[in-house]
């Protein structure tokens, strides 16, 4: 993976799925409103302010069509860059429901 430059759009919290939004036309706002989450709390968890819920995960994948071996890419991008121990299970290992 490329290393985000000081000052970058890669910097900014869950960049990744603000990226997926554009990519199908999406504004944060749009998104909310179809998931069903208010807009101030979309802002605090796009921002990293405050924890993403199981259900708002499971929501937004369904209508991004995010398939569930990429939930740790857009989701839990710091657990995906850590060395994990051998043996430990691998963020494809996450189950999302709908």
């Amino acid at each position: 993976m490329i290393e985000p430059r000081k000052h970058s759009f890669q910097q900014i919290p869950f960049w990744a799925l603000r990226g997926k939004f554009r990519e199908q036309g999406w504004y944060d706002n749009e998104i909310a409103e179809e998931c069903g989450i208010g807009v101030g709390t979309m802002t605090t968890r796009m921002q990293g302010k405050s924890a993403w819920r199981a259900d708002e995960i499971s929501r937004l994948c369904e209508v991004l069509e995010i398939p569930q071996e990429e939930v740790g890419r857009y989701f839990f991008p710091d657990v995906t860059k850590r060395e994990r121990p051998a043996g430990a299970g691998t963020p494809t290992s996450l189950k999302v429901t709908g």
